[in-house]
């Protein structure tokens, strides 16, 4: 799997902001890439909010490798409708 896939699956960014009990989807997004990965290397996503805001959170993934190197930075700006994700939690 690649980088840009890594980051464009969409997985990571959607077990985030559909953590609520409606469904959200994403209406902006930015990929900023630091340094290359190299094959072998294994990298880690993490995804935290830096706006919790009920309807329209802000979210930001970084990818690292296994050095700690910020290989790449995700940031993503989503809308939480008012439709029920139909979902227990992330299934």
């Amino acid at each position: 799997m690649t980088l840009k896939n890594y980051l464009n699956e969409g997985d990571r960014f959607a077990a985030i902001v559909n953590q609520g009990e409606n469904l959200t989807f994403a209406i902006s997004s930015t990929i900023y890439y630091h340094v290359s990965a190299h094959k072998g290397d294994v990298l880690t996503a993490e995804g935290r909010f830096l706006s919790g805001h009920k309807k329209v959170p802000v979210v930001e993934v970084t990818v690292h490798n296994q050095d700690g190197f910020n290989i790449a930075t995700f940031t993503g700006q989503a809308y939480s409708s008012r439709t029920p994700l139909g979902v227990s939690g992330l299934e």
